[in-house]
């Protein structure tokens, strides 16, 4: 038998047939024994809520209520779907499909789907914590928890999110949400509407992707993991403030002068000092001779290590600050 799913945007899976992906551009041909309810799995592994058989004369078999299937009486099984859109127009980030091809901003898209149910990602491998289901009518359908950031209408998904507020507090270098953010300096803070998923992730500089994630929660709230507790605020709250710890960069035994951290757009205070409040992540320094073919890392303790490349030597401190906020004296 032979398996056509050209018109889907979702792979599909046979269990029977050894876990083999049906895609659009990768149909498959099966010789399998006669079965009278052969399961069909979307990307992730879900079942989908209808089965086919095999006739004795090799020839397909379904329910005849089954519309978005063809084939019956032959041995070719062409698998269809329904059209559903996704409005993502509110979601200020990336959103991907799991099961299915699908990469959607600030916009509304239709996918044809098989019935059953499928996920998203929030960004690029960030797994929402949402699924809907596409039933054997066409109609979307969402489990009721999820009403405080989506809604359904037949074949209609929209994705409405919830309000999240990042904060740079006190960072040396600007901050950005990856996929829908502006560069933030100190004090500054922008709002986005975010699905519910356990790690998003910011930038503090080109290339710079901090050493930690924080979730969404289904109610909106932030959470991060307690070794965060030191440089983030905010948990329990739609609002995450990212800070950092002051690190000294040391250049007075380097020949040449230190320029700063080119990466997180920080310059040096003079040639051979560089004081930065920074989030944990790695930095490679540069020099009036280059940038550094070392790099350190400073940790979520605050601890730092450095990795040598060249065989030179770099010198790196914590340096501990008193920050005095309010009017003074007091």
């Amino acid at each position: 038998m032979s398996v056509d799913g050209s018109t889907l945007h979702n792979g599909l899976i046979f269990a029977i047939a050894g876990l083999e992906t049906v895609t659009p551009t990768t149909p498959r041909t099966y010789r399998l024994l006669p079965a009278l309810a052969i399961t069909v799995l979307v990307g992730s592994g879900a079942p989908c809520p209808w089965t086919f058989g095999i006739t004795e004369s090799g020839t397909i078999t379904y329910d005849a209520g089954l519309g978005f299937l063809a084939g019956a009486g032959t041995d070719t099984l062409v698998v269809g779907g329904h059209d559903v859109t996704i409005d993502a127009r509110a979601i200020s980030h990336v959103v991907h499909g799991l099961e299915f091809t699908m990469t959607v901003r600030g916009s509304s898209i239709v996918r044809r789907l098989t019935p059953a149910s499928y996920q998203l990602l929030a960004g690029s491998g960030n797994v929402a914590d949402f699924h809907f289901t596409v039933g054997l009518d066409g109609r979307v359908t969402i489990p009721a928890r999820y009403a405080e950031f989506s809604r359904v209408n037949g074949p209609l998904l929209i994705l409405l999110g919830l309000e999240v507020t990042i904060r740079n507090d006190g960072l040396s270098q600007r901050l950005l949400e990856p996929d829908a953010g502006t560069w933030l300096a100190d004090g500054e803070s922008q709002t986005f509407r975010m699905i519910p998923a356990p790690y998003f992730g910011l930038l503090g500089g080109s290339g710079i992707v901090g050493d930690f994630s924080y979730r969404v929660g289904l109610d909106g709230l932030i959470s991060y993991p307690a070794d965060c507790e030191p440089f983030l605020t905010g948990a329990g709250t739609s609002t995450l403030g990212v800070g950092g710890y002051l690190v000294l960069v040391d250049a007075r035994a380097m020949d040449g002068d230190l320029l700063g951290l080119p990466n997180a757009n920080i310059t040096a205070q003079t040639t051979d000092f560089l004081v930065a409040t920074l989030m944990p992540s790695g930095y490679e320094p540069q020099s009036s001779n280059g940038v550094f073919g070392s790099s350190f890392r400073l940790h979520r303790d605050g601890s730092l290590s450095v990795r040598d490349l060249s065989g030179g030597r770099m010198s790196v401190a914590t340096v501990a600050a008193v920050r005095i906020v309010g009017p003074s004296p007091f």
